[in-house]
């Protein structure tokens, strides 16, 4: 983790990348920010300079992590929601309805936003749904596999399946950033105490979605073939996954390979 965490510090987009993600996430304040700016003229006690300290706190703390995801625009979001809300109360009655009117329209047009986040987070349940069937007719519970994801369902149709993590990785992050040391040493334990399956998903942050990281790396594509084969594939929806079991010793009946991998 000491290795890790400033390997992700060092991640970073520019602000126009930024931009879209922050828009989104600061778009419930956006009537009291518009009311904090036409109020910022008006005496200022100290409670309203700690509010503006927040806000200024919160922009500068968003311009320095260069990332714009969700937990990095709620100090400023907080700020700006306590100071808007200050200033609502003494804004003349038509600037105060402007904003007021601004803070209800903003829902309407979060909720088509809002409507995509559902429809992708379907169709994330659907493929962990669909990686959990697979596991759960090849593998006993308790079946120890390799499982590397970010974000599209891997993680879920493990628990659901009931299955048992082979080693700490869990994401691409830790492998794609980590010394060379870190990375031969999670090869030597796949290799040491090969796990019943290695299931993987084309979300392999912080590289773009596919499976490069995996076909790219030249030690663990040839522990692929050499030790494990292809049972399973699907891409639907930008959601791709691939479920490799470890090679059978003499049957590939789905009756004895379970009694083989009971063993793992």
């Amino acid at each position: 983790m000491q290795g890790l965490m400033p390997r992700y510090a060092s991640l970073g987009r520019t602000v126009p990348e930024m931009s879209e993600d922050v828009v989104v996430w600061l778009a419930p304040t956006a009537g009291l920010a518009l009311a904090a700016a036409l109020n910022v003229s008006a005496p200022k006690p100290p409670r309203v300079r700690a509010m503006i300290g927040l806000s200024l706190f919160g922009l500068i703390h968003l311009l320095l992590q260069r990332k714009g995801w969700f937990y990095h625009v709620y100090p400023l979001g907080i700020g700006l929601a306590c100071w808007g809300a200050w200033s609502l109360a003494s804004l003349p009655r038509g600037r105060a309805v402007v904003c007021l009117m601004v803070t209800a329209i903003t829902p309407a047009w979060l909720a088509q936003d809002e409507a995509l986040t559902r429809t992708r987070m379907y169709q994330v349940l659907h493929s962990a749904s669909a990686m959990q069937a697979a596991l759960e007719e090849r593998l006993p519970r308790g079946a120890r596999v390799q499982m590397l994801d970010s974000d599209y369902g891997a993680f879920l149709a493990m628990a659901r399946a009931g299955m048992r993590q082979a080693t700490p990785h869990i994401q691409w992050f830790s492998l794609i950033f980590a010394e060379d040391s870190v990375r031969r040493d999670f090869l030597a334990a796949l290799e040491d105490d090969p796990p019943a399956a290695v299931l993987l998903t084309n979300s392999q942050w912080p590289q773009p979605d596919g499976f490069d990281a995996a076909d790219r790396w030249p030690q663990l594509a040839a522990l692929l073939a050499s030790r494990y084969v292809l049972d399973r594939s699907e891409s639907k929806n930008g959601l791709a996954w691939r479920l490799y079991l470890v090679r059978p010793v003499r049957s590939t009946s789905p009756e004895a390979y379970r009694r083989v991998v009971s063993a793992l």
